[in-house]
């Protein structure tokens, strides 16, 4: 099940992944650049599928309501809190561009590095674009919604990675699961949870670095930013 999307690689997002602080670049740098971008849009494929479940609160988090699956997590019940139903999302930018990757690895680590990163930049743009395809669509509605919560954010587990593709049968239809320690195959990949609010409610919830998971490998940590700049409307 592939969708087409309108997204971007912008070689300046590519440069800020990269950790590139206004140093002098080479034309052959520059060059490769140009490369790995070119390669990236021939290569990835976006998919994705989503779909809308009601939800109610817990006492330790949500409840999936006609599923099995209660996620127990604070700051998901927060980012849910003025909502009764939401989407379940997941997507992919493919296999064919993690095969590039690996093929540069062993031609090129500096390509390598560099097609990575504009996989990364490819795979939340990709993201965001669904992002707002669904807003849109919603808008008609008078509906709007919450930013995008992706497992390991906060305290929402990894461990949850599963539970969500397979009530997306995500596997089936866009060729994405996750192994036994919640990382997506194919990497370059997204899941998350985003609340349907009505359209005069703009409510956005970013968990505390303290409490993510991911804190202790944090990139943008490391440039003294936080996930969340990146991720507003």
């Amino acid at each position: 099940m592939i969708y087409l999307l309108d997204y971007s690689i912008s070689k300046a997002d590519v440069l800020a992944h990269l950790g590139y602080n206004n140093q002098e670049i080479s034309d052959t740098l520059n060059q490769k650049i140009d490369a790995c971008i070119a390669l990236s849009y021939e290569r990835i494929v976006p998919a994705f599928t989503y779909q809308i479940f009601s939800v109610h609160p817990s006492l330790h988090g949500i409840e999936i309501e006609n599923t099995s699956l209660t996620i127990d997590s604070y700051d998901l019940k927060q980012l849910l809190c003025y909502s009764k139903e939401a989407i379940l999302l997941a997507l992919t930018a493919g296999v064919g561009i993690e095969q590039a990757i690996r093929t540069q690895s062993y031609r090129d680590m500096t390509s390598c590095v560099i097609l990575d990163s504009c996989a990364s930049v490819a795979t939340e743009n990709i993201a965001e674009a669904l992002q707002q395809q669904i807003k849109q669509t919603l808008s008609e509605k008078n509906l709007s919604i919450t930013n995008r919560f992706s497992c390991g954010y906060g305290d929402f587990s990894l461990h949850y990675q599963k539970d969500l593709l397979q009530l997306l049968h995500a596997e089936k239809k866009i060729g994405l699961h996750a192994n036994e320690f919640g990382i997506l195959q194919p990497k370059k990949s997204i899941t998350a949870v985003i609340g349907i609010v009505d359209k005069q409610i703009r409510h956005r919830y970013y968990a505390a670095c303290s409490n993510c998971a991911a804190k202790e490998d944090c990139a943008y940590q490391k440039e003294g930013k936080t996930c969340f700049n990146y991720m507003q409307d």
